[in-house]
């Protein structure tokens, strides 16, 4: 317990602030990676269903939609549960 105090002692506010900016950045990269691994595989999922369907567009203009249908697969690969609101049913 003494230890303990006498390292928050030692610890001031400049040296909190400068300690948590590469803190920060990290936390900030790691969200960012696992934001867009989601939508890469939302985009994948979205992909195989849309090749089953038979569309007009086939070129390389073609545009996707990030739909709940291709969400909640790609986020359950994490072990994140989504289900959509009642009022979108």
């Amino acid at each position: 317990m003494e230890q303990k105090n006498n390292e928050m002692e030692m610890i001031n506010d400049e040296e909190i602030k400068t300690a948590g900016q590469p803190f920060v950045r990290l936390i900030s990269l790691a969200a960012q990676k696992f934001i867009s691994e989601i939508a890469n595989d939302a985009l994948q999922h979205c992909k195989t269903r849309g090749a089953n369907q038979n569309t007009k567009s086939k070129g390389k203009d073609r545009r996707y939609t990030l739909t709940m249908e291709d969400l909640i697969p790609a986020v359950a690969e994490y072990g994140i549960v989504v289900k959509k609101p009642h009022y979108f049913v």
